[in-house]
C-alpha cells in the first residue's frame, strides 16, 4: 500500500475533530465508529487492558469531580462569611462614629459579626477534617496519569493488520493520538487558561488604589494626631508642624476610620486573590499550551512522516515528548495546590532540546518563551 494513501486513510478513518465531544475519553465508542479498514486500531481499543484502564479512569475522574465541588463550595462559603464578618463589623463601627450612641441595629450587626466569625471557624475546622482538597488532588492526579497510560497502551500494541485489507496500525495510532489527546489538550489548555485568567478576580489596579487610599488616610490620621498633640501643648518638632496643613486635618477618628475601612477592603481583596488559584492555574495552562503547540508545530509533521515510513521508534519519541510535558505540568499542578507557592513555567528550552534530539535533520527553530507576562 502506498504510504501516503495509508496516512490519508488513517486520518479519514479516525474522523473529523469534534471539539464539543472529543475531550470525553471513550475508546469503546471510538472503536465502534471506526470503519473496517481501521480494524487494527479497533482491536487495540477493544482489548481488555484498555477497558481496565478506562474503568479506573472513570472512577478517579468521578471522585475528583465530587471532591472538587465539595472543596470549592466550602471555599466560597468561607469567603462569603469572611465578607459578612468584615462588613458587619465595619458597619457597626461606622454607626458608632455617625450616631455617637449604641442602637439596636448596632447590636444586631455585632451579633452578625460574631456569628459569622464562629461559622467561619467551624467551616475551616470541618474543611480540614474532611480534607476534600487532598482527595481531589489525589483523584485528579491519578485520573490524568491514567489518561496518559491509555494512550501509552495504544502505542504499545504492535502492527497486526492484514496487508491490503487494512490500514497499517502505526498511522492509525498517531492519528488517534493527535485527535483525542494532543488536540484535545491544546483546545482545553488555551480555552481554560484564558477563562481562568479572566475570572482571576479584581484587577490589580483596584487593589493598588485601595492600598494607596488606606496609606493616605493613615498618614492624615497621624497628621491629625500630631496637630491635636501640638494644640494640647505637647512639644512637636518644628519641621513636623510645618508639614501639617490644618485645613486638611479633621478629627483623628475620621481619618483612622477611613484607613480602617479601606485597608480592610484591601485585605479582603488580596486574600481572595491569594486563595483563588485561577491566576496561577490560568498562567500554567497557557504555558503548557505554548509548549504543546510548539511540539505540534515543529514535531508532528516529522512524526507523521515517520509513521508513513513505519518508523515506530521515531513516532514513540514524539509521543513521549508530549506526555513528558503533560506529566511535568501535572506534577507542578499538584505541588502548587499543596504548597500555594510554586513555579508557573514549563521551560520551552527543554522542549527544544527534546525536538533537536528527536529530529536533528528537520529541527532548526527556537522555541517561543512559554512564560506568561506578569
Amino acid at each position: 500500500m502506498d504510504a501516503k494513501v495509508g496516512w490519508s486513510e488513517a486520518e479519514a478513518a479516525v474522523g473529523v475533530d469534534d471539539p464539543g465531544a472529543d475531550w470525553i475519553l471513550r475508546p469503546a465508542a471510538h472503536a465502534d465508529a471506526l470503519p473496517d479498514r481501521a480494524a487494527a486500531l479497533r482491536r487495540v481499543l477493544q482489548a481488555a487492558p484498555v477497558r481496565a484502564i478506562m474503568d479506573r479512569y472513570r472512577d478517579q475522574d468521578d471522585e475528583a469531580g465530587r471532591q472538587q465541588k465539595r472543596y470549592r463550595a466550602a471555599r466560597r462559603r468561607i469567603m462569603a462569611l469572611a465578607y459578612a464578618t468584615a462588613g458587619a463589623g465595619l458597619l457597626a463601627l461606622s454607626m458608632h462614629f455617625v450616631l455617637g450612641y449604641q442602637s439596636d441595629l448596632q447590636i444586631a450587626l455585632v451579633a452578625i459579626h460574631v456569628l459569622s466569625l464562629v461559622w467561619v471557624i467551624i467551616d475551616i475546622i470541618r474543611l480540614n477534617r474532611l480534607d476534600p482538597r487532598r482527595k481531589w488532588l489525589e483523584a485528579r492526579g491519578e485520573a490524568e496519569l491514567l489518561r496518559i497510560a491509555l494512550f501509552d497502551h495504544v502505542f504499545a500494541a504492535h502492527d497486526d493488520h492484514y496487508p491490503g485489507a487494512e490500514i497499517p496500525l502505526l498511522p492509525l495510532q498517531l492519528a488517534y493520538f493527535r485527535r483525542y489527546q494532543l488536540d484535545v489538550q491544546l483546545r482545553y489548555l488555551q480555552g481554560r487558561g484564558r477563562q481562568l485568567i479572566r475570572a482571576a478576580g479584581f484587577p490589580a489596579w483596584f487593589t493598588s488604589i485601595c492600598l494607596i487610599v488606606a496609606l493616605v488616610a493613615l498618614a492624615l490620621a497621624i497628621a491629625s494626631a500630631i496637630h491635636f498633640a501640638h494644640e494640647q501643648g505637647v512639644a512637636i518638632p518644628g519641621f513636623m508642624i510645618s508639614l501639617i496643613q490644618p485645613q486638611l486635618v479633621e478629627e483623628i477618628a475620621a481619618w483612622a476610620f477611613l484607613a480602617l475601612v479601606v485597608s480592610t477592603v484591601y485585605a479582603i481583596l488580596t486574600t481572595h486573590q491569594n486563595v483563588s488559584e485561577d491566576q496561577r492555574n490560568g498562567t500554567r495552562y497557557l504555558a503548557l499550551y505554548q509548549n504543546l503547540k510548539f511540539l505540534k508545530d515543529h514535531g508532528y509533521e516529522a512524526a507523521r512522516q515517520a509513521a508513513e515510513a513505519g518508523n515506530r521508534a521515531q513516532v514513540l519519541k514524539f509521543v513521549e515528548l508530549v506526555h513528558d510535558r503533560m506529566r511535568a505540568e501535572q506534577n507542578e499542578w499538584v505541588s502548587i495546590q499543596r504548597m500555594v507557592e510554586g513555579h508557573d513555567q514549563l521551560l520551552a528550552s527543554s522542549t527544544a532540546r527534546g525536538l533537536t534530539d528527536l529530529f536533528p535533520e528537520r529541527f532548526h527553530g527556537k522555541p517561543q518563551d512559554s512564560s506568561m507576562d506578569r
